[in-house]
């Protein structure tokens, strides 16, 4: 199975989509996400602060 990279626009952009209150379905399908835990993972990074981690490739 090949690891997806997304980019930090992507994760950015998914961010702003859920601090609209936009559900994780219609994040997934307008950003083209395969997974919901994915975005559950960004906002849960965005929450603690831990924004340095968007800009880390995969595997790190």
């Amino acid at each position: 199975m090949v690891k997806k990279a997304y980019s930090v626009e992507t994760k950015l952009a998914c961010i702003e989509m859920k601090k609209v209150g936009k559900s994780n379905k219609v994040i997934m399908d307008a950003l083209g996400v395969k997974n919901a835990s994915q975005v559950k993972t960004w906002w849960r990074w965005y929450q603690n602060d831990e924004l340095y981690r968007f800009h880390q490739p995969v595997g790190n």
